[in-house]
């Protein structure tokens, strides 16, 4: 799962993980039309609103988080 990725692998051990907030993207190139997010849930107070960025033109679709991972 890509929020153990992140922990394991973004967030040093040594930080304190349930504090810090991170950011991440993700990239998606040569897409057709728009991806749909159909459920997005986590803890409370554990992520903000991902932003959402399409480019209907290039086909890139980025999807940015902000977790505490």
């Amino acid at each position: 799962l890509f929020q153990n990725y992140l922990l394991e692998n973004y967030i040093p051990k040594e930080k304190t993980r349930d504090n810090e907030f991170k950011n991440a993207s993700i990239t998606f190139k040569g897409l057709k039309n728009k991806p749909e997010i159909q459920n997005l849930t986590g803890l409370q107070n554990q992520y903000d609103t991902p932003k959402e960025i399409w480019n209907e033109n290039t086909g890139e679709y980025t999807l940015e988080l902000k977790a505490n991972g």
